[in-house]
C-alpha cells in the first residue's frame, strides 16, 4: 500500500495519471505521516455535506475512494496543456467520493528558482524579503511588458478638452555622485509631460512634515528625507529603483493648508492617477509612519500557509526536479489596510497600472493583465471574487473600453456607477466632508461618459433609480446633514446597497401606478472649481402616487398596518426569512433612531441625533432593531413610490417638504400595486 503522495508523483507527468485509491490505501497513508492524506482526512470531517463527511470511516475498504487525481496544465499563454513540453503545472485537482458525487480539492504548486521543475511551474514560494533586487527586476519587466504591448494601458499624451495633464507639482529624485539620494519639489511647465509615479496610502492619524504655505520656496529646494514618513521615503526607494524620475504624494505636492490649492488638485485627481506610469499602493500599511518594505511576518490566520509537501517531478525534457504543494489559500486583498479607505479607492480605479506591495507579497496589476513576484496570481480576490473583478481591472477595463464607444449605454452606466459608490461607502473616511470629494476623480471619468448633470453623487439620467439606495446596517449609520442632502447616500456615513439596480421601464405585471418623476433637482457645488465635490444649497422635487403611513418604527410591516383608512390589502407574502406570513413590506432606515418631540412634530435634518450625542429617552423614536419595540408612539410619513417595488420613506417638515428616512421595501410588485392603486398624486420637495 502507498501514500496519496506517492501516487501524486506519479501523476506529474506530461501525460497526466488517473488513479482510483481505496480506503485501506488511504488509511496506511495517515500511518506513513502523507501530508495530503491528513489535509484530505482534515477537509472531509469539515465537509458539511454528508456525502463526504467522515466518508473514509463509512465507505467499504475496497470501494474508492479518491478518483481521478490529475495535473491541472496550462501553457505560457493560459491555454490547455496541447504540447508537452511546453506545458504550465501550478495547480492539483483532487476529486472526493465516487465518480458521480466527488467533490473538488485543489491544491497550490510552486517551485523554486534554479529548480528544473521551475520552467513548467511558474509559481514561486512565499519571499518574506519583499524589498530584494529581484522583486524590483520582476516590477521593472512588468511595466516593459505593458508599456509596450498592452494597448488598453496607454497612457494619453494630452487631455481631449485640452485641460492639464500632469500634476502641478512633482517631486524630483536625483542621484548624485556620492550614491546619496536627493529630492525637492518641482514645478511642473504648461508643456511639460514627465513620466512620473503616484503614491496610494494610508495617512493615518497625520505627518509630521508635509507641503505648506510657508516651506513651499524651501522644499522647491530640498526636501529633507530622513524627516518624511516611512511610507514616502520607502516610495521614493521604489521609484528611483525603478528608473522614474519623478513622484506625485498629495502630502508633498498640495499645499496642505491652502484650500484653494487642494481644490484645485482634487480636481485634477482623474488626470493625475490616470497619467502616472504606475501607481505604488501602500497596501499594508495602517498609517505613513510605518513603511511597506520591510521584512513580512508569515504568521496567523490571514497570511500564507509556508507548509509544503514535496514531491518528485519528471519534467518533459527528461530531467527530474521537486514541486511543493500544499492546500490552495485565497488571498482577499480587501483585507489590507490600505483596501479599508474611501480615498484609495478611485486612486486605485483611476490608475491605469499599479504595483502593490501587500502583507502577503508585490504583485501589478495593468488593465490587460496581473504578475506577481510569488505566490499565484489566480487566488487572488477581492471581497472573494478573482482579480479581473478587483475594481481596476473589472469596473474601469469595462467602463474604458466604453469610453472608446459612441453610444454610451444608460443601464450598463447606472449598474457601475452602483457597484463603484457600494464597494466606496463600505470603507473608512477620516472627515465627513471627504464623503463626495474622494470620490470626485471617477465622478469626473463618469461625466465624461453620461453628459448629464450630477446631483451630489447621483447622476440625473438615472436619478430616480439613483434614490433606492439602502443603509446595509442602520444600527452603526451616522447622517452627514450638513454636507449632504438626505435623498444622497452621502448623507450616510456607513455601506448603503441598491438591491435592484435594473431600471423599471416595463412594468412585470400591468401596475396603473404612476411612479415618482422628476421635477427639479439642485446641489450647488461648493466650489464651481469642484463640481464633483462637496455641495450646498440643496433640495429635489419629485411627483408621484403617495400614501401616509403610521409607522411604529418596527422593520417588518404586516398589510394591515400599512393602510391608515384600513382599506382591505391582499398581500402575497408567502412566508419567507425576511417576509413571513402576512408581511406586506420591509422597512430599511437610513439610521437607527429619529429625535422628535412627539407624533406631530416637524423637525429641520439637522436635528438628527448623531452617535457621539446625547438625547432624552422621550425625545429618540427608534427605527429598526430590537429598541424600536420601545417606541410609545407611531410616526406618520409619506411612503411615495419610486419603482415597482420600493417606496421612499418621507418625513415631513413643513408645507410639502421632507427629508428620506429610509427605503420601503414590498415583497411582490403586487403587494405594492394593491397598496398604492387610487392613491393620490403628491408633489413634494426633499431636502
Amino acid at each position: 500500500m502507498i501514500s496519496l503522495l506517492h501516487l501524486l508523483e506519479q501523476a506529474c507527468s506530461p501525460e497526466g495519471l488517473d488513479i482510483t485509491q481505496t480506503v485501506e490505501d488511504f488509511l496506511h497513508g495517515l500511518e506513513l505521516g502523507c501530508y495530503l492524506c491528513q489535509e484530505i482526512r482534515e477537509f472531509s470531517e469539515n465537509y458539511q455535506d454528508s456525502r463526504f463527511s467522515n466518508s473514509f470511516y463509512h465507505i467499504e475498504k475496497n470501494k474508492p475512494l479518491f478518483k481521478n487525481v490529475r495535473c491541472r496544465k496550462i501553457d505560457r499563454q493560459g491555454n490547455p496543456y496541447e504540447i508537452p513540453r511546453n506545458f504550465r503545472f501550478d495547480e492539483m485537482e483532487i476529486k472526493l467520493g465516487s465518480p458521480n458525487a466527488a467533490e473538488e480539492v485543489m491544491l497550490d504548486v510552486q517551485a523554486f528558482d534554479g529548480d528544473p521543475a521551475a520552467y513548467w511551474v511558474s509559481a514561486r514560494p512565499y519571499d518574506p524579503n519583499i524589498n530584494r533586487a529581484e522583486a524590483i527586476e520582476s516590477a521593472k519587466q512588468w511595466l516593459s511588458d505593458c508599456v509596450n504591448c498592452h494597448e488598453q494601458c496607454s497612457i494619453p499624451s494630452k487631455s481631449a478638452n485640452g485641460a492639464r495633464t500632469t500634476p502641478k507639482r512633482l517631486l524630483k529624485i536625483r542621484i548624485e555622485i556620492s550614491g546619496c539620494t536627493k529630492v525637492n519639489l518641482h514645478l511642473c511647465e504648461q508643456n511639460e509631460n514627465p513620466r512620473y509615479t503616484a503614491l496610494s496610502y494610508c495617512w493615518g492619524t497625520g505627518q509630521a512634515y508635509k507641503l505648506t504655505i510657508s516651506n513651499l520656496e524651501a522644499m522647491y529646494v530640498d526636501v529633507p528625507i530622513p524627516s518624511l514618513a516611512q511610507t514616502i521615503q520607502d516610495a521614493i526607494s521604489v521609484a528611483s529603483r525603478m528608473g522614474i524620475q519623478y513622484l506625485w504624494i498629495d502630502s508633498l505636492c498640495i499645499i496642505q493648508d491652502s484650500a484653494t490649492d487642494k481644490d484645485d488638485e482634487i480636481s485634477a485627481m482623474d488626470h493625475i492617477y490616470r497619467n502616472a506610469e504606475f501607481t505604488i499602493c501602500a497596501a499594508s500599511s495602517r498609517a505613513c509612519t510605518e513603511g511597506f518594505l520591510q521584512k513580512r511576518i508569515f504568521s496567523g490566520p490571514s497570511m500564507p500557509e509556508v507548509d509544503y509537501s514535496t514531491l518528485q517531478f519528471p519534467c518533459p525534457n527528461g530531467a527530474r526536479g521537486t514541486i511543493l504543494v500544499k492546500h490552495i489559500q485565497s488571498h482577499d486583498v480587501n483585507d489590507q489596510p490600505l483596501n479599508k479607505r474611501g480615498w484609495t479607492l478611485q486612486e486605485h480605479m483611476l490608475s491605469s497600472r499599479v504595483l502593490v506591495y501587500d502583507s502577503w507579497q508585490v504583485w501589478w496589476e495593468c488593465l490587460e493583465g496581473k504578475r506577481c513576484d510569488k505566490g499565484n496570481p489566480d487566488i487572488i480576490s477581492y471581497r472573494g471574487m478573482q482579480i479581473d473583478r478587483l475594481p481596476i481591472h473589472g469596473q474601469m477595463g469595462r467602463i474604458k473600453r466604453m469610453s472608446c464607444d459612441s453610444d454610451h449605454d444608460p443601464d450598463f452606466l447606472w449598474k457601475t456607477w452602483a457597484e463603484v459608490v457600494e464597494a466606496y461607502t463600505d470603507r473608512d473616511l477620516s472627515i465627513e466632508s471627504d464623503r463626495l470629494p474622494a470620490l470626485s476623480g471617477l465622478a469626473t471619468k463618469f461625466s465624461n461618459l453620461w453628459g448629464c448633470a450630477y446631483y451630489a453623487g447621483l447622476w440625473e439620467k438615472k436619478l430616480i433609480e439613483g434614490l433606492r439606495w439602502a443603509v446595509l446596517d442602520p444600527s452603526t449609520s451616522v447622517v452627514n446633514a450638513s454636507y449632504a442632502p438626505s435623498w444622497s447616500w452621502a448623507f450616510i456615513t456607513g455601506a448603503v446597497s441598491w438591491y435592484a439596480k435594473s431600471s423599471d421601464d416595463t412594468p412585470v405585471v400591468e401596475n396603473p401606478v404612476q411612479y415618482t418623476s422628476l421635477v427639479e433637482c439642485k446641489a450647488t457645488p461648493a466650489n464651481e472649481a469642484v463640481p464633483f465635490g462637496q455641495v450646498t444649497d440643496w433640495s429635489l422635487t419629485i411627483e408621484g402616487s403617495a400614501q401616509w403611513i403610521d409607522w411604529d418604527g418596527q422593520e417588518q410591516i404586516e398589510a394591515k398596518g400599512l393602510d391608515t383608512d384600513s382599506r382591505p390589502l391582499k398581500s402575497l407574502a408567502i412566508g419567507s426569512q425576511l417576509f413571513p406570513e402576512g408581511i406586506i413590506a420591509l422597512a430599511r432606515p437610513d439610521c437607527s433612531q429619529l429625535q422628535v418631540f412627539g407624533k406631530e412634530s416637524k423637525r429641520d435634518p439637522s436635528s438628527l441625533p448623531r452617535d457621539d450625542e446625547e438625547e432624552k429617552d422621550e425625545d429618540i423614536f427608534y427605527m429598526g432593531g430590537e429598541a424600536a419595540e420601545t417606541n410609545e408612539i407611531t410616526l406618520e410619513i409619506l411612503a411615495m413610490v419610486i419603482s415597482r417595488e420600493s417606496a421612499l420613506m418621507l418625513y415631513p417638515l413643513k408645507d410639502d417638504q421632507y427629508f428620506r428616512i429610509g427605503l420601503l421595501e414590498f415583497r411582490e410588485e403586487e403587494d405594492l400595486k394593491a397598496y398604492f392603486e387610487g392613491c393620490d398624486i403628491e408633489k413634494v420637495t426633499v431636502f
